[in-house]
């Protein structure tokens, strides 16, 4: 194998070539890849922390929820049992109400009763008056 200058002038050439791909070609286009990765990886940990705000977000939006849910339950409790209060108190005065007609009931029929028995006496006594008078009336009765 022989040296020659052609060989020497084209790892000239190569070695020029390599330096100036180099210093025009691969430098920058290696910065903009490491500033490509730089700016995806900065934006994934910005993703995981924005992920990871929204689910403290939503525990705590379910705990609001939660205590929305109980909260609701204890104010429904609370008007079920004020509902059946008045339902209650409702019935009683209705209960009430009703008594005190069947009573007035009571003493018109024993007012109505006493006057009809009243009645009934003081017409039995006229009848009997009547039948003593034409009793006594009768030529058999005249003494």
């Amino acid at each position: 194998m022989e040296l020659n200058v052609t060989l020497l002038i084209q790892l000239a050439v190569f070695l020029f070539a390599m330096l100036w791909l180099s210093l025009l070609l691969f430098r920058p286009l290696l910065r903009l890849l490491e500033e490509r990765e730089k700016r995806i990886a900065g934006t994934r940990r910005e993703a995981a922390a924005m992920t990871a705000a929204n689910e403290e977000k939503l525990k705590g939006i379910g705990v609001r929820i939660d205590e929305a849910r109980a909260l609701a339950y204890e104010q429904r409790r609370a008007l079920r049992a004020e509902g059946q209060k008045i339902y209650a108190e409702t019935v009683e005065r209705a209960r009430q109400e009703t008594q005190q007609q069947l009573e007035r009931a009571h003493a018109e029929i024993a007012a109505a009763r006493d006057r009809a028995r009243a009645e009934l006496q003081s017409e039995s006594q006229r009848l009997a008056d009547s039948i003593v008078a034409r009793l006594l009336d009768r030529p058999e009765g005249r003494a």
